[in-house]
């Protein structure tokens, strides 16, 4: 009897492998690729571990029904992950049931369902040693004959489940197809009344229509019918059965809905007009609540109070219409408020235009900055046009320096001369134009862009902007923000700009912008058109000096609480603070340095002031150059300039972020390939002035009085060490006569520093930066500077006393740089017409 039924058990097992490979067919899907031949892999091992009689490993899921061919996602915990990191690596299925009721007890085996579905893992993520995370693929149904929990595990015996997998859509029996039909289409009739959710049955109504394959298996997990009816029809194998059932459930469905709408139609037709009149009257009170007592008139009286135009007064009126016929609980409710609220914050009518005074301008102009002056002359002629006219729209300055130059406080110089208030808009990294022109009201958490948020903040409609970092803003993925910069910039457009979220017209002309940017270069051509650009160089010594003393030691005195009496700073000191401890363009690292400084001296006598032996004369700080290493951290000091010739080294200018910095060139040779290679973070535009300089050394070789074999045998190295990625063609001058040296194997001078582009034709041409070069070069103590020609007139920008001690030599062509450079080259090229050098060494 035993062998008779395990017989059967198998032939019921075959079958339904056999049905499965039966229906992949039917539908074209059964091929030679991967995923087909793994179904039926894990299939036939179902197959043979089931008729062994082994258990299989069995995850429970709560009130939750898993049919076959779905894929789904689960975390698990216990003492199961590690069998399940087993099952995957062996590619074993697992058994999927189903616990009914609220029961939490894990060694509770009787709620479990024996119905269910084989499944395997497609994917496996361990967490931790007690979670995992499982992606898996369920394949078919079967029946367990019972459930055992051991340890916390769960293993069922399981056999195939017997059950008709034909095409309900193509079968031989017409019946079933009948009452598919009539299910789909009562599905539809009553998908637009009912609660339940038909939202998945679309696919299977598609599927139907177009004549593909349907199995029982999907109409069960696509019907979207309530739970606790779905899961009597888990155990059923008869197709006929099940869609008999679904159909019975949907009629009763359709009595319930005729019965619902026959009490709703006696209800409606029994309410008096009395009650429809205490309804609307009850509507009417919440929403006058909601807005406060007549809240359409309050709000609206607030803003022609607030001297709102009568063109943004129709807008609102329209909205606050729209909110008196609403719910409370809508959500366009709220953002009708929010938006009323945006307007009444706007500072309608407040426009300030005081009186200005020039001479008082150009004091505290000169109060609060040192030097500068090419800048300061340049506000105060825009001040005396606003003076004479009252409107500055079209003057719109940017402010172009490194950091700590003092961009920002001009602007603020000028708010403060003005008498208007200041208003900061960080432009760095905007790259979404909803920034400056806000989003649409549409959205959720929609605001107003950062214009008008500048208005909101500064309580006036004539504000000064500061638009800070102009260099740093881009366009990205959600429109440009430079096209509505343009637009707020253009004084024939911003007198009608309008922000998304607003909705109107704006007035912007009364705005004073003024934009702040490091890099030149990084500034967007359309933006540069509309700006009109003033270069703040960099700072020298001096000049840092007397900032220092005049501006930023007083300030921190006052910052940090100490007294005048109590601390006191050398010259000497301060000299060596900014000569060695800080390199920089500006005085920003200098302040940090002082603030640093006066508070170790505070803490210093704060530490004494109770001791009475300490004598007055010692309860004062005094910071001389040689105790300041006790004061501030000492730093590593950069090489400094050996004056002493050498061969391939020369003095080269650079300007960067920090300002203008000497850096020393290097070049040697080595037998080899004829070939160039540069180390030090060089960049692209570098190696070419190399090809540049190469190329008019090799066409001028018997100018030179260098051997082609000697270039044709070795390869040149060029490096600059601490470089930090030089660009740019200003050291083709340089790396010239680096060259020269290195071939030749003669000395370069190492008093002399140099800048300049080189053309083919050995010219010297102009390079932008010269003033912060030189000034560089002059920090560190070069004397000597040759530069092209043709940037003579930019040198009357530089300090008088770096005027005076600084040999400026201008040269028109690179021989006359070698003939100043090379030892034993002063009188090599004395038969030459220099001025004319341009056409020597053609070959």
């Amino acid at each position: 009897m035993v062998e008779k039924t395990k017989k059967t058990t198998s032939s019921t097992s075959k079958k339904v492998v056999n049905g499965v490979r039966h229906r992949l067919l039917k539908d074209k899907l059964l091929s030679k690729d991967e995923s087909t031949m793994r179904l039926f892999s894990y299939i036939n091992k179902i197959l043979h571990r089931s008729e062994k009689g082994e258990s299989f490993l069995s995850i429970n899921l709560p009130n939750i029904i898993v049919w076959p061919h779905s894929n789904m996602h689960l975390r698990i915990e216990g003492p199961v992950v590690d069998l399940l990191s087993k099952l995957y690596a062996n590619r074993e299925s697992f058994f999927i049931t189903t616990k009914i009721g609220e029961s939490k007890s894990e060694k509770d085996a009787k709620n479990l369902l024996l119905t269910g579905t084989f499944g395997y893992i497609e994917k496996f993520t361990k967490i931790s040693n007690n979670s995992c995370r499982l992606s898996f693929k369920t394949t078919v149904r079967g029946k367990a004959s019972g459930h055992q929990i051991r340890d916390k595990i769960l293993r069922s015996k399981v056999m195939l489940k017997d059950i008709n997998l034909e095409d309900l859509n193509k079968g031989s029996n017409p019946r079933e197809k009948a009452l598919l039909k009539t299910i789909l289409g009562t599905v539809v009739s009553i998908s637009s009344k009912t609660s339940l959710n038909f939202e998945k049955f679309h696919s299977l109504e598609e599927a139907f229509n177009s004549n593909k394959w349907v199995s029982i298996d999907g109409v069960l997990s696509l019907t979207g019918l309530p739970y606790e009816f779905v899961s009597t029809l888990y155990s059923i194998s008869s197709a006929g059965v099940i869609l008999s059932k679904i159909q019975n459930f949907l009629s009763e469905e359709i009595e319930k809905l005729s019965i619902d709408k026959e009490i709703d139609d006696k209800v409606g037709k029994n309410m008096s007009e009395f009650q429809r009149s205490v309804y609307l009257q009850e509507k009417l009170k919440v929403i006058q609540e909601e807005l406060g007592n007549n809240g359409k008139e309050k709000m609206l009286e607030k803003m022609k109070e607030k001297k709102v135009p009568e063109r943004v007064l129709k807008v609102i009126t329209k909205e606050l219409e729209r909110l008196s016929t609403m719910s409370s609980m809508s959500p366009e409710s709220s953002i009708i408020k929010h938006y009323a609220e945006w307007i009444l914050d706007l500072p309608w009518g407040s426009e300030k235009n005081s009186p200005l005074n020039l001479l008082k301008a150009k004091k505290v102009l000169d109060a609060d900055h040192y030097g500068i002056k090419k800048a300061k002359e340049r506000i105060l002629e825009m001040l005396s046009v606003y003076s004479r006219k009252g409107d500055l729209s079209n003057n719109i300055l940017c402010f172009v320096g490194p950091p700590g130059v003092g961009k920002t406080s001009l602007v603020s110089s000028i708010s403060t001369v003005l008498n208007r208030p200041l208003v900061k808009i960080s432009l760095g990294g905007i790259s979404d134009e909803s920034e400056i022109r806000g989003h649409r009201r549409t959205y959720i958490g929609a605001q107003p862009g950062r214009i008008v948020n500048a208005l909101k903040q500064s309580k006036t409609l004539s504000p000064v902007i500061l638009l800070d970092e102009i260099d740093k803003i881009h366009s990205g993925s959600h429109g440009s923000p430079i096209s509505a910069l343009l637009e707020v910039l253009d004084p024939s457009q911003n007198k009608h700009f309008r922000d998304n979220f607003m909705e109107f017209d704006i007035d912007l002309s009364g705005i004073i912008f003024i934009a702040t940017a490091n890099n030149l270069d990084n500034i967007p051509l359309p933006l540069l058109d509309r700006i009109e650009v003033i270069n703040l160089s960099s700072y020298s010594e001096l000049e840092k000096l007397k900032i220092a003393k005049k501006h930023i030691l007083p300030r921190a005195i006052e910052k940090i609480g100490i007294r005048k009496s109590e601390f006191s700073i050398s010259e000497s000191a301060l000299k060596d603070l900014i000569h060695n401890y800080t390199i920089e363009a500006g005085v920003r690292l200098l302040s940090k340095n002082i603030e640093k400084l006066l508070r170790k001296s505070l803490s210093m006598l704060l530490s004494i002031e109770d001791d009475e032996t300490t004598t007055p004369s010692k309860k004062k700080i005094i910071v001389s150059k040689e105790n300041l290493n006790n004061f501030i951290d000492p730093v590593a000091k950069e090489i400094e300039v050996n004056p002493k010739p050498r061969v391939g080294k020369v003095n080269i200018l650079s300007v960067g972020q920090f300002g203008g910095s000497l850096k020393q060139l290097e070049t040697i040779k080595v037998s080899g390939v004829p070939q160039v290679i540069k180390t030090g973070l060089l960049k692209e535009q570098f190696q070419e002035s190399i090809d540049v300089a190469l190329a008019w050394i090799k066409s001028n070789i018997n100018l030179l009085g260098i051997s082609s074999s000697v270039i044709e045998g070795h390869t040149l190295y060029v490096h600059i060490p601490h470089s930090s990625g030089i660009e740019g063609p200003s050291a083709g001058l340089a790396i010239t006569t680096s060259l020269v040296s290195t071939l030749l194997k003669v000395p370069v001078r190492g008093d002399i520093a140099m800048t300049g582009e080189i053309s083919l034709t050995g010219d010297a041409l102009a390079v932008g930066g010269v003033v912060e070069k030189i000034m560089g070069a002059y920090s560190k103590g070069i004397k000597k500077i040759i530069v092209p020609r043709s940037v003579l007139p930019v040198i009357k920008e530089l300090d008088t006393e770096i005027r005076d001690n600084v040999e400026i030599i201008a040269v028109d062509s690179i021989l006359e740089v070698l003939k100043l450079t090379i030892l034993g080259f002063e009188d090599k090229f004395d038969s030459i017409n220099l001025s004319r050098h341009s056409y020597i060494g053609y070959r």
